[in-house]
């Protein structure tokens, strides 16, 4: 274990440099959200990959300063755990390592996290519309299956018409470009199919005529509405896209290495505050607000707090804290801080101050019991003689 002289002065040398790399830490996260904090980034994952794609610059760079900021908060940890371990031989040294690899694996996977969001938008934009025009034409038949007055009348319409004409309406009605397309000659050929040899079967024909003239608002032909067709392309969208992210190359790596650093900036955030207060490197209150919000880092909604908390960390590593350092700083030593229990036990082990008299003892006290060794009553001043003394009021 080091000198008292020998930790003062690392801790003088290396203060200034970590408490700016901690500052500049916070302000570049601080920074990487506000670049796009005016995106609408949607409700669903179509949304999503698409105005990541209208600002992929922006984006890019957001995800780059996260991860700096992220990984530079290393430093401002591993400064508080090295005054911690000098002061006290407690601490494990071997954690040093966790706590330096984890808030770099949280960089890293901002990095890559960041590469395949960009790819799966550019992927998205450049080659999903046949997987959603595909998608939305299976969420239509399938709600077409559940509504069965609906799909039923769809196939008496399909099998009324007898002439060849009225075949290629059916054929019209039933194929998928019909679906999604805006109206074309599928609806003059249903008229021609009303001249048919079966003027009754024409009669239904007309009613395929009537569906592929719903085509111009996209697939009424199969009975579905304006409304049901923008609800099926957009969960269609939301589908392909989330598949798309789901199969972007560095998507399980980004993952696995976000996961790992963050369940270990967890522990590097609890046991170098618990340690720090210990010794008194830390005030209770903010050991005991390092050590919470440790334990909620991982929720997104933190982080305005965890910066807070990593300000004054910086701060007080550069002796620029209002009411100073706890004296442990400056003592090289622990000083813990006492409980009240030991505050109560260091009052009663001081005497106290203040004046006492003796009080005479009263009738029938112990010590009157033996008049012939300690004397007569009458013998001792201050008592009355004779047979029947004056008694006195016991004081309450």
């Amino acid at each position: 274990m080091s000198s008292r002289t020998e930790i003062l002065e690392r801790e003088r040398r290396f203060a200034l440099p970590a408490a700016i790399i901690t500052v500049l830490a916070v302000v570049l996260i601080v920074g990487s959200r506000a670049m796009i904090a005016g995106t609408d980034f949607g409700d669903g994952d179509a949304a999503y990959l698409n105005a990541i794609e209208s600002i992929r610059s922006n984006f890019l760079i957001s995800y780059i300063l996260f991860g700096i900021g992220s990984g530079l908060l290393a430093v401002p940890l591993v400064y508080l755990f090295k005054a911690a371990g000098a002061r006290n031989p407690a601490v494990k040294q071997q954690l040093l390592a966790a706590i330096v690899i984890a808030p770099i694996l949280i960089m890293l996977g901002w990095f890559i996290t960041g590469a395949a969001e960009l790819d799966a938008a550019s992927t998205f934009k450049n080659s999903s519309a046949a997987a959603i025009e595909t998608k939305t034409i299976e969420l239509l038949k399938d709600e077409q299956s559940l509504r069965g007055a609906t799909g039923s009348s769809g196939a008496t319409g399909t099998s009324g018409a007898t002439g060849r004409s009225g075949a290629s309406g059916a054929s019209g009605a039933t194929g998928s470009a019909a679906l999604l397309a805006a109206p074309g000659a599928d609806g003059a050929t249903g008229s021609s199919g009303a001249g048919g040899s079966s003027g009754d079967s024409g009669s239904t024909g007309g009613s395929g005529s009537t569906g592929a003239s719903g085509a111009s608002d996209n697939v009424a032909a199969t009975g579905s509405t304006v409304s049901d067709v923008q609800k099926a392309r957009t969960e269609a969208a939301d589908d392909v896209a989330k598949t798309t992210r789901a199969d972007a190359g560095m998507r399980p790596l980004a993952l696995g290495l976000q996961l790992a650093g963050a369940l270990g900036f967890l522990f590097a955030i609890v046991y170098t505050s618990l340690q720090s207060m210990r010794i008194g490197l830390l005030t209770r209150f903010w050991g005991s607000l390092g050590i919470a919000l440790g334990v909620v880092s991982i929720l997104p909604n933190m982080l305005p707090f965890l910066m807070v908390w990593f300000i004054y960390i910086g701060l007080l590593i550069a002796g620029w804290v209002p009411r100073g350092r706890p004296p442990a700083w400056a003592a090289g030593e622990a000083i813990p801080w006492q409980t009240a229990g030991d505050r109560a036990a260091k009052t009663m082990g001081h005497d106290i101050d203040g004046e006492g008299t003796e009080i005479e003892p009263i009738e029938g006290d112990p010590s009157d019991a033996d008049a012939g060794t300690n004397g007569s009553a009458a013998s001792r001043p201050g008592r009355p003689s004779g047979n029947n003394p004056r008694k006195r009021k016991r004081r309450r």
